[in-house]
């Protein structure tokens, strides 16, 4: 950008202008560089969980263990085509392209959903999901909730060691939809809980690989819906503790 006086008054006017475009190129920049990086991050975990079913499909020794196979393995091809929707459609929404589409989005309907791809990825690594569900609804728009659930189990799955213990807990307190997920890892030290919402903060130390995304996705996702997060150690497990609330309808 110029100074605006460093250059002649007469001039003033067309030199803001183009800092103002520059600012805007700059921004929009930015904002492509965060979209293909959030787009490798959450495309990764269903392209596993699609090898995982066509690894079980290949072993398949009956029709009805082949069948099953491919009934999962086109499920997952259904839902990479709809994650892709979902990335185009984050993208619009924090370059401002359109608010929101708000509606009822069954929340424990979509836990249970992503509850089944992850435990499918852990069960190679003798990892257990514990499930606990009773009815939430939110109101909200349904990609930005879905990479909000996605990101959250597959975080604790990837952080739980091997024969390792997911517990995830869906329900409604008072007027708040909750979903609690924890895990036996090696959580996140208290004075590290804030940064770890910053985009590709990653702490050393943990040996698992990741782009330092996903929580930040879900606190962007929270953002947008009103939703809140806590972060603590799990009193069971050990590890992580992950306390999400949202408006419930």
């Amino acid at each position: 950008a110029i100074e605006l006086d460093q250059v002649p008054h007469e001039i003033q006017g067309i030199v803001k202008a183009v800092n103002g475009l520059l600012d805007r190129l700059d921004k929009a920049l930015s904002r492509e560089r965060r979209f293909t990086a959030d787009a490798a991050h959450e495309l990764r975990t269903p392209i596993a969980a699609l090898k995982v079913h066509a690894y079980n499909l290949r072993l398949s020794t009956t029709h009805d263990e082949r069948e099953q196979s491919q009934q999962h393995l086109d499920a997952g091809i259904h839902r990479m085509e709809r994650l892709v929707a979902q990335l185009l459609a984050l993208s619009r929404i924090e370059n401002g392209g359109g608010t929101p589409a708000h509606r009822r989005i069954d929340l424990t309907a979509t836990v249970q959903r992503h509850e089944r791809d992850c435990a499918a990825l852990g069960a190679a690594d003798g990892k257990r999901i514990r499930l606990a569900a009773e009815p939430a609804t939110v109101l909200g728009d349904e990609p930005v909730i879905d990479a909000l659930v996605r990101n959250l189990l597959d975080n604790a799955v990837r952080y739980a060691p091997p024969d390792g213990t997911i517990a995830v807990r869906v329900g409604r307190d008072g007027d708040r939809a909750m979903l609690v997920v924890e895990d036996s890892g090696p959580g996140i030290p208290e004075e590290a809980r804030e940064r770890v919402f910053d985009r590709f903060h990653r702490e050393l130390g943990t040996g698992v690989e990741g782009s330092g995304l996903g929580l930040s996705i879900v606190a962007q996702a929270l953002q947008l819906h009103g939703g809140e997060i806590a972060l603590d150690t799990s009193p069971t497990l050990g590890g992580l503790r992950a306390t999400v609330t949202l408006p419930a309808v």
